[in-house]
């Protein structure tokens, strides 16, 4: 799905390191792992992310719900992406947020949402919270 789509380079992720650690975490977690998700996977997702990795540091003068969603907001910015892919209701939900987005030029959207895009072009697309929105429901 999306991360064949990465592979393949139909879209180009967009990442900070800061968040590397959160998405090993969830990928780890039971109701996650119950996908069939094996420690090789959670490698894999890695390697293929590995590249796109930069460590993001820019001020973010939009309102936020929750402070962890930041390095998603700013990665986003500094990588100059079309679009936010999550299903992070605190994102997605937060219709200011999403206007300041969207006057920068990024959308946020849900992985169904963006799939539906994927074959219509090449894409640089922040998957910043890979853990609910890609591998798994929340």
């Amino acid at each position: 799905m999306v991360l064949e789509a990465v592979r393949r380079r139909a879209i180009e992720p967009i990442v900070a390191w800061e968040l590397a650690e959160e998405l090993v975490a969830v990928l780890r977690r039971p109701r996650i792992r119950r996908y069939g998700i094996r420690e090789q996977d959670i490698i894999d997702v890695l390697e293929v992310l590995a590249p796109f990795l930069p460590s993001v540091d820019v001020d973010v003068e939009l309102p936020m719900r929750d402070a962890k969603d930041l390095p998603v907001v700013e990665a986003s910015l500094v990588g100059r992406a079309e679009a936010i892919i999550s299903g992070d209701r605190d994102l997605l939900d937060h219709s200011e947020l999403r206007a300041g987005l969207l006057a920068r030029g990024v959308r946020v959207m849900t992985p169904a949402e963006a799939l539906s895009f994927i074959d219509g072009g090449s894409w640089r697309v922040p998957r910043c919270r890979w853990r609910t929105a890609m591998m798994a429901p929340p």
